[in-house]
């Protein structure tokens, strides 16, 4: 049996540590052929971010594509079978509500699935 793996966890521009447990999980199954990963962080933005290395600079508070975020989280939540979820606080400035709406999604999927 196949497994689809939403990673669920904090995302800051400010902190590498958001991105480097997603790419150790990616790493670790990387050849499982049972196995697949939904990294919400491998998208252009964060792949940008990454190349600049600039971590603990402090940026401007985007606002544009925010409001495609809960749609984009509540897709990937519904195609995959499980999560792994990592609820550590990398940015004090940032609240984890994002994980928390995924983590609700996860729950909503498995209620259905049941």
């Amino acid at each position: 049996m196949s497994e689809l793996i939403y990673l669920v966890g904090q995302i800051s521009p400010k902190y590498e540590e958001t991105y480097q447990w997603r790419r150790n999980l990616e790493a670790y199954f990387l050849g499982s052929p049972d196995i697949k990963l939904i990294n919400p962080c491998a998208n252009p933005f964060n792949e940008k971010v990454l190349k600049k290395a600039e971590y603990a600079v402090t940026r401007e508070k985007r606002s544009f594509g925010i409001d495609v975020l809960p749609a984009k989280d509540y897709t990937y939540c519904k195609r995959s079978t499980m999560a792994i979820v990592n609820m550590n606080k990398y940015d004090p400035d940032k609240p984890l509500l994002g994980s928390s709406f995924e983590l609700a999604y996860g729950i909503s999927q498995c209620q259905k699935n049941a």
